[in-house]
C-alpha cells in the first residue's frame, strides 16, 4: 500500500486538486481547506507510517493474560480482531489509508466514510487500496453518503464497532 501510494502520487494529487477546487468554489473555511489538502510531503509521511506499521509485531493471537484455574486447566486471554469496523472521518483524505492499514494489520474488515469535501481524493485512495488487496479487496468498502450510513446503522449484528472521528 505504501509503495502504491507513492507510485500513484500524481493521480492522488490530481484527485485532491479537484476536491480543493470544489472547496474553493463553495467557500469552505480555511481550516477545512488545510485539512483537505494533500501534497508530496504528506504522502511521503503517510507511506513511511504505513511501512512502520507493517514492520510491527502481529497484534493477533498474543497472550494477554494467563491464569491457572486448576491442575491441567489454564485460562488464556488472547488478542483477536474486533470484526467489522465502520469509521466515519472528516475531510482528511490521508485518514483513509491510515485507518485501512491499521484495520488490516489488526485483522478487521472496514467500512470507511469520509467527508464529502474529499470525495475525489477518497475514491482515488480507496481504488489504490482495493487494487493492492487483490482477492481480499472485499475486506474494505467505501461509503459515500449519509443515507448509506443511516442504512448501515440499522444492520444490527453486522458491524462490531463504529468509530466517528472528528466533528
Amino acid at each position: 500500500i505504501a509503495d502504491a501510494l507513492l507510485a500513484k502520487r500524481d493521480t492522488i494529487l490530481q484527485a485532491n486538486q479537484k476536491d480543493l477546487e470544489e472547496a474553493k468554489r463553495v467557500g469552505c473555511e480555511p481550516s477545512l481547506f488545510e485539512r483537505l489538502k494533500l501534497n508530496e510531503s504528506k504522502l511521503e509521511t503517510l507511506a513511511n507510517g504505513i511501512k512502520q506499521l507493517t514492520s510491527m509485531q502481529d497484534p493477533i493471537g498474543n497472550v494477554l493474560q494467563r491464569t491457572k484455574v486448576s491442575e491441567g486447566l489454564i485460562l488464556e486471554r488472547r488478542s483477536v480482531p474486533i470484526g467489522v469496523l465502520l469509521v466515519i472521518f472528516e475531510s482528511r483524505p490521508d485518514v483513509l489509508p491510515q485507518v485501512a492499514s491499521l484495520a488490516l494489520k489488526s485483522g478487521n474488515a472496514l467500512l470507511l466514510k469520509g467527508g464529502k469535501e474529499a470525495l475525489h481524493s477518497n475514491r482515488e485512495l480507496f481504488s489504490i487500496l482495493s487494487e493492492c488487496l487483490g482477492d481480499y479487496k472485499d475486506l474494505i468498502a467505501l461509503v459515500e453518503t449519509r443515507q448509506e450510513i443511516a442504512e448501515l446503522l440499522t444492520l444490527k449484528g453486522y458491524i462490531d464497532l463504529i468509530i466517528p472521528r472528528g466533528s
